[in-house]
């Protein structure tokens, strides 16, 4: 077993155990749905008392079977170990006492726990099941906007129907200020807190990697004309200024088809012109 994967599964075992504490020991027992799955079986936990692990489980099992066709095994199996962490580690701190009983902080010690949790999930390229993999296909529909942002706008709808149901529109006011704080927390754990990135490449392939990034991404390419100083020769450096969010998508493109590549990352802390900061909006 590769080193790669045992970090990978490492990331995701600590993450899905973050998630499941703020679920546990912290959300849960405030009466806070923070929305996805895991908010609807907090909801049925509180309706019908089964474990919010077990139930978060059995709901995905839909899903799950979706993100073979659509996402592949090896996603597949990275989400199912995601799950089944999760699961476990749910049920077994439910029998531990809760962390705290004030809503205000649950709401922020819960943001915080979950957004990291699912960033570091999501940053191994798998999910927890749930509304993630309902976001990760969102994400090929929309990828301009932002994991937490699209978890925000499911989450809501959750966070909604719990205040309905547990009879108490203050815990579904903290459960939204508990989604909102997790989605920004989860952002910046996937993409860092810079405004935007530029990213210099460096390949032998350099006309087929930007005509795959005009074509597919939709991000503007500037060649640079460069020169090694070792062989002597000429090259054209490709430069592209792009909002966070894409980042991963450019690197994860380069790497497919040319691994070779040389590609130095850069944060801008701030870009002004077509599809970032109008020159208007400066003071």
């Amino acid at each position: 077993m590769s080193k790669n994967i045992v970090l990978k599964y490492s990331l995701i075992l600590c993450g899905a155990f973050l998630y499941s504490l703020s679920i546990s020991l912290i959300l849960s027992p405030n009466n806070l749905a923070p929305g996805g799955i895991a908010g609807i079986a907090i909801i049925i936990n509180y309706v019908t008392g089964l474990p919010i692990g077990t139930m978060t489980f059995i709901l995905n099992l839909p899903l799950l079977i979706i993100s073979i066709f659509k996402f592949g095994k090896r996603f597949f199996l990275s989400t199912l170990f995601a799950l089944g962490i999760n699961a476990f580690f749910t049920d077994i701190l439910a029998g531990f006492s809760t962390l705290t009983d004030e809503r205000i902080l649950a709401a922020v010690a819960g943001a915080a726990l979950n957004g990291i949790g699912l960033g570091l999930i999501f940053r191994c390229k798998t999910t927890s099941g749930g509304t993630d993999i309902i976001v990760r296909l969102l994400k090929l529909r929309v990828p301009h906007m932002g994991t937490g942002m699209l978890f925000a706008i499911n989450d809501m709808i959750i966070v909604t129907v719990s205040g309905i149901v547990f009879g108490n529109i203050e815990a579904a006011m903290y459960a939204a200020i508990c989604v909102i704080l997790a989605g920004i927390i989860m952002d910046k754990v996937l993409y860092g807190t810079d405004a935007a990135k530029l990213v210099y490449i460096i390949s032998d392939k350099n006309k087929e990697i930007t005509r795959t990034i005009l074509d597919k991404l939709d991000i503007g390419v500037t060649f640079i004309n460069g020169k090694g100083a070792y062989s002597n020769t000429g090259k054209d450096i490709i430069l592209c200024a792009m909002k966070k969010q894409r980042l991963p998508q450019v690197r994860d493109l380069v790497k497919e088809m040319d691994p070779k590549a040389f590609i130095i990352i850069t944060s801008a802390t701030e870009v002004l012109g077509l599809g970032f900061k109008s020159y208007n909006d400066e003071l």
